[in-house]
């Protein structure tokens, strides 16, 4: 009941047509920001892969002139840019410095890929693509040494290489990509939960302008627990309005969120990633008495520069073109969005899970910390 009431404090402050503006204008800004944006993404979100360029390293045997004949003949569908390099040092550098994706080595049988964490998604797939590549190889070399008929012999000589890649070649195909809508509807999602992080202070700000904090205070009741319900019911509210905004975008937008585990997954991920955001929003309050200029500070610098790093305006690929790329790495916002399309686009959560850890472990620590420093404020911070 107490929650309810909280709830229903912070609906009264942002009122009907403000709570209806922050529900239609990320999907009015998907909208806009997909449509104009529409010609730097290329295809119509499926079955279109980025060229991946790569350095490799082939040792001599006969297990590396089937590879390399794999390469050779797969290389276009493959969309790959190959460049030989024996020199492991050199490869690495330019691995590290993102000149090239990834770098490809092959020896003794076993490959071993090295890649800088901000690889496109075309270079994820292709590990998926030569792992696989080796490993029905070792089936094919297995039934070889097993088997003493000269016929299947000859037809693993035949097919091997067959038998070696087709499979993959159909995986790397299937591949889906965002297109700009479908890019916008993930990035306005995060945009919306890191602005939580405003909604938050001006909350605050409004219950001491109008002081109906320092009358709740002033009854007996303790300001860590206000700050806590105040972000709880943010977080709850925002939780109900990313479900409408992702609704509307799967039924109406038709965009792609995976299966639908991976789309509870994304949006429990983005409700953390809200909560998470109140406790930073809840911290510098405590801190900073003006909550008006803290208000400012976050809607004109902070928050815009956290999500421009995060890719909410540009992809990162662009980031990296103008030579923002590698400070995009300290935008929380740059890791959700990237566990998300990883989740998304190439079925792997493991990136997103660990961004949700990550958010959860923090937002109880800032919780602990924020409870403390309201119970040494103590009424004085709201004089």
């Amino acid at each position: 009941m107490w929650m309810l009431l909280k709830i229903n404090c912070y609906i009264n402050f942002m009122d009907k047509r403000s709570i209806a503006f922050m529900l239609i204008l990320p999907i009015v800004l998907t909208f806009l920001l997909g449509s104009a944006l529409d010609p730097i993404f290329d295809g119509d979100g499926t079955n279109v892969l980025e060229v991946s360029t790569w350095l490799y390293y082939i040792d001599d045997s006969e297990g590396g002139d089937r590879f390399r004949e794999f390469l050779d003949e797969y290389n276009e569908r493959l969309n790959m840019n190959m460049s030989e390099e024996t020199d492991l040092d050199t490869a690495l550098d330019s691995v590290s410095d993102m000149i090239v994706d990834a770098y490809l080595l092959y020896r003794d049988g076993l490959i071993t890929i090295f890649r800088n964490e901000h690889a496109s998604q075309s270079a994820r797939w292709l590990e998926i693509v030569f792992t696989t590549y080796l490993m029905r190889v070792s089936i094919v070399n297995d039934i070889a040494e097993e088997g003493a008929d000269i016929e299947l012999l000859r037809f693993i000589a035949e097919t091997g290489m067959d038998i070696g890649s087709h499979v993959s070649i159909m995986q790397i195909e299937a591949v889906r990509r965002p297109d700009a809508i479908g890019y916008y509807a993930v990035t306005m999602l995060t945009l919306t939960g890191t602005y939580a992080m405003l909604v938050f202070v001006l909350a605050l700000n409004a219950e001491k302008r109008r002081m109906t904090l320092k009358r709740y205070l002033l009854s007996g009741n303790s300001l860590s627990n206000f700050l806590i319900n105040k972000s709880v019911s943010i977080a709850i509210v925002i939780f109900v309005k990313l479900s409408l905004i992702m609704l509307f975008n799967t039924f109406i937008y038709r965009v792609y969120f995976g299966s639908p585990a991976t789309a509870i997954i994304v949006l429990l991920a983005i409700v953390i990633h809200a909560f998470a955001f109140t406790q930073i929003g809840m911290l510098f309050s405590m801190m900073i008495r003006n909550l008006t200029a803290l208000a400012i500070a976050l809607n004109a610098v902070i928050l815009p520069a956290i999500l421009f790093l995060g890719g909410a305006y540009l992809g990162y690929q662009r980031l990296t073109a103008i030579g923002l790329g590698d400070f995009a790495v300290y935008s929380p916002v740059y890791h959700i969005n990237r566990g998300i399309f990883e989740a998304i686009y190439l079925n792997s959560i493991d990136y997103l899970i660990r961004y949700i850890i990550i958010a959860f472990v923090a937002a109880l620590l800032l919780a602990a910390i924020n409870t403390i420093l309201a119970k040494w404020r103590g009424n004085s911070w709201v004089q």
